[in-house]
């Protein structure tokens, strides 16, 4: 019977990395639907308008969050791996496009970084699940 040495400065590092992938999802809930007012000071909406983009703007994220979760049992029987940095490009992108100061990028770069995390949430936890011994 073979004995397998296991490293485990290996283990601890690799999931604390693969952990704070996790981070975005709490972040994503909870931080950056907090941020009414700082979108009311820099984009200029009509009062009429105003709820329906504050609606729109906080639950963009969330929206990406729920088509990448459901999406990631399918993507990730491809490849773990190749899935887990494929979503880290598409949040990486995600935030870019959000950083352009018009609404719709915003929402499109917020439904990309919420796809990720929704992914993420998925592709993460089996990942660890098959490498810790």
């Amino acid at each position: 019977m073979r004995k397998f040495k296991v490293n485990l400065q290996f283990i601890v590092i690799f999931n604390l990395f693969l952990c704070l992938s996790e981070i975005l999802i709490g972040y994503v809930v909870s931080c950056t639907n907090q941020l009414t007012f700082t979108f009311n000071a820099l984009y200029p909406i009509v009062n009429e308008h105003k709820a329906l983009y504050q609606g729109l703007i906080g639950s963009a994220a969330i929206l990406g969050m729920t088509i990448g979760a459901f999406s990631g049992g399918k993507l990730i029987q491809q490849g773990r791996r190749k899935w887990f940095i494929i979503s880290s490009a598409i949040g990486i992108v995600g935030s870019g496009i959000s950083m352009i100061e018009n609404i719709p990028c915003l929402l499109i770069g917020r439904i990309l970084f919420g796809f990720t995390c929704g992914l993420q949430s998925v592709c993460v936890p089996r990942f660890i699940e098959e490498t810790v011994p």
